[in-house]
């Protein structure tokens, strides 16, 4: 059997794995910054608004599910809500959904008591590894109407 074919293809091989190797090592570090910076957030850089068309609020309700549109105007993640719901009771919901700053996301919350008066959506960030509502950052809706 001819030998000199295999020097080259194990060099081949072990380059591959260099490469792999050191594309992990780059991809986590640049993972771990990313956390980093996430952790860095404050409830002052958080801002979450829900989406008007022409003026109109885009959060309304039908088949048992609250449908709305938000918009993270802020320049921190959002990793969750709350929402309190206010019918004849009030319900308190929290969901987790994550919002990239300057992003715009429909999002749906299972709730079947109607009509319901109001909603207010509170956002909720990570800070220093400690999960953190932010309820002068939220956001209030009245009177929610049927999906048209």
């Amino acid at each position: 059997m001819n030998k000199k074919g295999i020097s080259p293809l194990i060099s081949t091989l072990l380059l591959i794995f260099f490469a792999i190797a050191l594309g992990l090592v780059v991809m986590s570090w640049g993972k771990a910054a990313q956390i980093e910076e996430h952790e860095a957030a404050t409830c002052e850089d958080v801002s979450l608004d829900i989406v008007k068309v022409g003026e109109e609020p885009q959060l309304c309700y039908i088949d048992g599910k609250l449908k709305y549109t938000v918009e993270n105007a802020g320049s921190a993640y959002i990793d969750g809500i709350k929402l309190f719901i206010i019918a004849d009771e009030i319900e308190k919901i929290e969901q987790d959904n994550y919002i990239l700053p300057a992003d715009i996301v429909n999002l749906e919350t299972a709730y079947q008591k109607t009509p319901i008066k109001k909603v207010k959506i509170t956002p909720r960030i990570t800070v220093e590894g400690n999960k953190e509502f932010c309820p002068k950052k939220g956001v209030e809706i009245d009177n929610i109407k049927l999906c048209g």
